[in-house]
């Protein structure tokens, strides 16, 4: 029995590269052939007439949006104060938004903001813009060339906590809505816009 030992071992570890090899090649053909679903949108030209210049207004908008400290430090732990002046702030500086009658806001978790935008065909699935309210604390920052919570536009840059994650995405979209309802646009889908205020530690409250 010990004498065919050897050609026991010799046999599964053959059996096991063939397997190895075999599994290695189907998670390659599948790699290579999988579909992308990446889209091709058109390109955005300023003659479009739906073009939303960032003019003076709305990078003001945008860089007051990152002077409210809305840090979040730990799971139950943020800036309940800083919350409720940005969640004012957009009510404020939004109007169309917050009078439309196609619009109802609702706030989640005392702090959360979501927002539904009655589309007109009722037969489509809705769906959703989401990004999120709060920011992770600020570290070194004597190696800012701004302050984290200035906002400040040097060189063609926006400085702040939040600029890239995420009330880029946060304003951007609010931007837009706004935009397309004061032109009397009705959307054919119902949108929702969610932004929660606890993101970077879990969503736990949000």
């Amino acid at each position: 029995m010990w004498a065919s030992l050897p050609r026991v071992l010799s046999f599964v570890l053959r059996g096991f590269a063939l397997t190895l090899a075999v599994i290695t090649t189907i998670v390659f053909i599948r790699t290579a052939t999988f579909p992308s679903y990446q889209t091709s949108p058109p390109e955005c030209k300023t003659t479009d007439s739906d073009f939303i210049p960032a003019d003076e207004e709305r990078l003001a908008r945008f860089t007051r949006a990152i002077q409210f400290q809305t840090v979040s430090y730990a799971v139950g732990q943020g800036s309940p104060e800083e919350l409720l002046k940005l969640g004012h702030f957009i009510q404020e500086r939004f109007p169309t938004i917050h009078s439309s009658p196609l619009v109802r806001r609702d706030v989640v978790g005392n702090y959360s903001l979501l927002y539904r935008v009655k589309g007109s065909d009722a037969s489509l699935k809705p769906y959703m813009l989401a990004s999120h309210l709060d920011v992770v604390p600020t570290t070194e920052e004597h190696n800012w060339e701004a302050p984290p919570f200035s906002g400040q536009i040097k060189d063609g840059y926006i400085y702040g906590r939040g600029t890239i994650d995420a009330k880029h995405s946060l304003m951007g979209s609010l931007e837009a809505v706004e935009f397309l309802l004061a032109r009397g646009h009705r959307p054919k889908r119902t949108l929702y816009l969610a932004f929660g205020h606890d993101e970077e530690t879990g969503g736990h409250f949000g």
